[in-house]
């Protein structure tokens, strides 16, 4: 039986970011070793999408740049620069180094009660969107899910090529 955080919302939030990161490791595990750097998209003009080794570094590095918009509302900076993974394997570490990074700064948090108003704090991203920590962490979520998804479908292409 599943064991579940607590914490209500930031334990809930840590709980379904594990279970898209585990979820897209059960997808790397299936990436043929000899298709992890095939250029696989040639039409896309952005360079973190061509390939199962790009989408995936941009996947780990953005991830962390998530924990720094958390430690940004915080008024803390949290800085990691992962390096280029080249196998599956690397990969599936960097994951998980990721979760657990992000599980240890957001559960240091959990002293501060939910309904102190830095939870509302906001931060403005590189892509100008305003967040709060939640919609920090809910997005963070969802990158993992669309990006599980577009490896998915890479997958089925090479199996039809």
């Amino acid at each position: 039986m599943k064991t579940f955080r607590g914490y209500g919302a930031l334990g809930a939030l840590i709980d379904e970011y594990e279970k898209a990161i585990n979820e897209i490791i059960e997808v790397v595990q299936t990436i043929p070793l000899h298709s992890f750097t095939t250029i696989l998209d040639t039409e896309t003009t952005d360079p973190d999408c061509v390939s199962f080794q790009s989408i995936l570094f941009h996947v780990v590095r953005s991830g962390h740049g998530y924990i720094n918009y958390i430690a940004s509302i915080f008024g803390e900076h949290y800085e990691y620069k992962p390096d280029q993974p080249t196998s599956t394997t690397e990969v599936i570490t960097a994951l998980h180094q990721l979760m657990e990074s992000t599980e240890r700064y957001v559960m240091s948090k959990s002293i501060i009660p939910f309904d102190n108003p830095i939870w509302e704090k906001t931060i403005i991203t590189r892509w100008n969107a305003i967040y709060n920590f939640e919609q920090v962490m809910e997005h963070a979520i969802v990158h993992v899910l669309r990006h599980r998804r577009q490896i998915q479908k890479f997958l089925l292409l090479i199996e039809t090529t």
